[in-house]
């Protein structure tokens, strides 16, 4: 085996597992995501059934705001 051939096995060899971490990477990320559109509208439906004061359910409301718009306009 020639040098070169050492060097683009081993590209191909690093490419595809920095691939492999950049998608389990992004589908964390979207499996994040997808839990915390069901989190939140839950939270807020849970906290306006029971009673709470609305200080308590806009509070809780305000820390999703910290997962994105989906999350904020369901406790609305």
């Amino acid at each position: 085996m020639t040098r070169n051939v050492v060097i683009d096995r081993y590209i191909k060899n690093y490419i595809g597992e920095a691939m492999k971490r950049i998608v389990k990477f992004f589908l964390a990320m979207l499996l994040g995501i997808i839990v915390n559109m069901v989190a939140a509208p839950a939270m807020a439906y849970n906290c306006i059934s029971s009673g709470e004061s609305s200080e308590d359910c806009e509070a809780q409301c305000n820390m999703f705001w910290l997962y994105g718009e989906f999350a904020y306009w369901t406790c609305f």
